[in-house]
């Protein structure tokens, strides 16, 4: 998935945030997913901070994405699940799941439209077709969620491509807030209630602050993984 640079405003920088919320959002923690191998960790090693104490951290589910490429730097795409082996500490561990990738997303497009980003709101417009096409993809879905004073849901799910691109091209500034965190939130909303099958996507557009949010980021975190 190719990201866009980085835009300068003013002296605030313009980000284009990417968070992946896995189809295991409503999946009990205990299930393990991996992609393109994996394997079910018990524990970490322990991470010792300059303080000098002790951090551990467990986790039941490992991601191990791989990309295999031939002698000329082509892809190899023929491979299966019996052509891989995981070791931990020279232990092989079983692959819990296999995938090769290719899935479907479902994408929430979260924009600034605040009088900020004023300046470089034609270059907003301008990756409409770029979002379409390369980040929604084949079989994908997407909506678009504006916020500056307020949260607005400008396009709600849909797998209409020319939908998506015209509403990012009709986005407009307007307020002077900038209530990131509640447009983060709608998504965390919107995305829940995606099929289970789609690998779930929030794109944010938009200033590294937020300005009157009722939200907090942690709340926003905290819905995204329970």
């Amino acid at each position: 998935m190719r990201q866009p640079g980085q835009f300068a405003c003013g002296a605030a920088v313009l980000f284009m945030a990417v968070t992946c919320l896995h189809a295991s959002l409503k999946r009990n923690p205990s299930e393990l997913r991996a992609q393109n191998g994996s394997t079910p960790e018990q524990s970490r090693k322990a991470q010792v901070p300059p303080s000098g104490g002790v951090i551990r951290a467990a986790t039941n589910e490992v991601l191990v994405p791989v990309t295999v490429e031939d002698k000329r730097g082509e892809l190899v795409l023929d491979l299966s699940q019996s052509d891989f082996h995981v070791f931990d500490d020279g232990t092989e561990q079983p692959i819990d799941h296999w995938d090769l990738g290719g899935d479907a997303l479902a994408v929430a497009l979260v924009v600034e439209t605040s009088d900020h980003v004023q300046s470089i709101l034609p270059t907003i417009h301008d990756t409409g077709s770029l979002f379409s096409e390369t980040v929604m993809g084949f079989g994908g879905k997407a909506e678009v969620i504006s916020y500056d004073n307020g949260v607005n849901v400008a396009l709600p799910f849909t797998t209409d491509h020319d939908a998506v691109e015209k509403s990012i091209e009709k986005l407009d500034t307007g307020g002077t807030e900038m209530h990131l965190y509640d447009g983060m939130a709608q998504a965390v909303l919107d995305l829940k209630h995606q099929p289970s099958n789609l690998h779930r996507v929030m794109v944010v557009i938009g200033e590294s602050r937020d300005l009157n949010s009722k939200t907090t980021l942690v709340q926003t975190v905290r819905d995204a993984v329970s």
